[in-house]
């Protein structure tokens, strides 16, 4: 649900079964019982509006179409690591440890070659827009690998230096998840066209080269892309950044 659109939503027991079968028939029997919190608003609350109950049910159906046909599949494994990892992000508590996991997320996508580079790169183009966006995102995601190997190298990472602004570490983070989710959006939307993740990163590093920014965006749209999350204003909305 999380990489459908932003947002939480809690429950404070989560009981599973196991069903087993005996003379013909089944019987559940109690499994392990865990407990889920998220900390109340901390972060938007999950709510899907009567619009957008198709859109919703057809982005299931779809995934699933997807995820037996292609995800499983080692050469676009690589999705289903960026999708673990996303979600391991959005059940953390620790906000290092967030960070931490949308970057593994993102170079499940797009790590190749000098990744503090090209992945930031490859991002830009990917979620924004415009000149403008595409900078600042270059930007931010550099700044998160800065932020990245500050934390598990011993650092602090609560303040982080943006475009002249010093943000706290929430604010960060509620912004690298809307542009994590955009990007594995984007990948599943190409990954129903394209058999690899070598194709895939083929097709952006080719369409940057040629400055080709309409056939990416034209191809990266779908039935996964959730279009107003990919909206700067709103991605950014929480951060309060804005262009030279």
């Amino acid at each position: 649900m999380v990489i459908f659109k932003e947002g939480r939503f809690s429950y404070e027991k989560v009981y599973t079964f196991i069903p087993t079968f005996s003379n013909g028939s089944m019987h559940m029997y109690p499994g392990s019982t865990h407990y889920r919190y998220t900390i109340p608003n901390r972060y938007p609350t999950y709510s899907i509006d009567q619009n957008e109950v198709r859109r919703f049910k057809n982005f299931v159906n779809e995934y699933m179409k997807l995820h037996c046909s292609k995800l499983t599949r080692e050469k676009l494994r690589s999705g289903l690591v960026a999708i673990r990892r996303f979600l391991k992000s959005v059940e953390e508590i620790d906000l290092d440890d967030k960070i931490i996991d949308l970057t593994i997320s993102i170079e499940s996508l797009f790590g190749d070659g000098e990744k503090a580079y090209s992945v930031p790169l490859k991002v830009s183009y990917m979620v924004g827009n415009n000149y403008q966006q595409r900078k600042l995102i270059f930007e931010f995601i550099q700044g998160i690998y800065y932020l990245r190997n500050k934390i598990v190298h011993g650092g602090s990472g609560q303040v982080f230096e943006f475009n002249g602004k010093k943000l706290g570490l929430k604010d960060v983070y509620l912004s690298y998840e809307r542009i994590t989710r955009s990007c594995i959006q984007k990948f599943l939307n190409l990954a129903n066209n394209y058999d690899s993740r070598e194709q895939i990163n083929e097709l952006i590093d080719n369409c940057i080269q040629a400055s080709n920014i309409g056939e990416l965006t034209k191809k990266s749209n779908g039935v996964f892309t959730n279009h107003e999350s990919t909206k700067f204003d709103h991605m950014w909305q929480n951060v309060n950044v804005t262009a030279d």
